[in-house]
């Protein structure tokens, strides 16, 4: 346990020395959230990295124009997609199961699809979370679970009304990022939806699982020439601030952003 710690302790050293070297040099990079407004949870994205570093600046462009929000992304080095409603199941092959979903938001599927689109062309850091892992899936090909309880029949709760969510345990892959970076086969992380991915897209390959078998991370099958990535099913910024699964995984986005041109 000693030993993890310190790994822990030095691997945010030298993630935070990279991106304070960074800003040495004069790099003010700006990061795009494809939806950071007007609710609290929604405000929590960009704390949760103002935290970490708070000389980033930040675009949300949620209720922008294609046009617009193309043209903001243009000046931006990193994508956030965060979480919210159900993406439509008519972009996955499921339109006929719309009455058991929602409420759904078509305009912000069309954003999420385009910013996507657009920061995998200019290969910029994108970190997908809950919904934005979902609907990264469904933009290469995969699709997702309609409803957990109805049709995955669980034995977890990946979902209960408290502010603070349900909790479950993960298994992660040895063979995987997210287990070089964290050097941990298990962990716990915290639970808001009743979704998630079903068929994984093939660009992909499933990082961390929850007991139930449900993919809870996942990133490039062959990253080589991609942009960096991060897709999370869990909420890294609702954990405690030096929780593994959020703060470890922020600074590795923010020194993805922070080493782009």
């Amino acid at each position: 346990m000693k030993k993890l710690i310190v790994y822990i302790s030095m691997s945010l050293i030298l993630f935070s020395t990279a991106i304070i070297h960074a800003q040495e040099q004069g790099v003010a990079k700006r990061i795009a959230f494809s939806k950071a407004s007007p609710d609290e949870k929604y405000l929590q994205y960009i704390k949760w990295l103002k935290e970490i570093n708070a000389d980033y600046e930040y675009v949300d462009l949620a209720g922008m124009s294609l046009a617009d929000a193309q043209k903001e992304m243009q000046t931006c080095s990193g994508l956030v997609v965060t979480g919210g409603q159900d993406v439509h199941p008519s972009m996955y092959g499921k339109a006929k199961d719309a009455g058991r979903c929602g409420p759904f938001d078509q305009k912000r599927d069309a954003l999420e699809i385009t910013l996507i689109k657009l920061a995998l062309e200019k290969k910029i850091p994108i970190f997908a979370i809950c919904r934005g892992a979902q609907i990264l899936n469904v933009t290469q090909g995969g699709s997702l679970i309609i409803d957990i309880d109805q049709d995955y029949h669980s034995i977890i709760q990946h979902r209960v009304a408290t502010a603070d969510g349900a909790t479950h345990d993960i298994n992660i892959d040895k063979k995987s990022w997210l287990y070089q970076l964290t050097k941990l086969e298990k962990g716990r992380v915290n639970s808001f939806h009743h979704q998630a991915v079903d068929k994984l897209a093939p660009v992909f390959v499933s990082w961390a699982k929850a007991q139930d078998g449900i993919i809870e991370a996942y990133g490039w099958k062959e990253p080589a020439g991609k942009s960096f990535l991060i897709a999370v099913q869990w909420h890294p910024e609702r954990m405690a601030k030096d929780e593994p699964f959020s703060k470890m995984l922020a600074l590795k986005f923010l020194e993805a952003v922070a080493s782009q041109k």
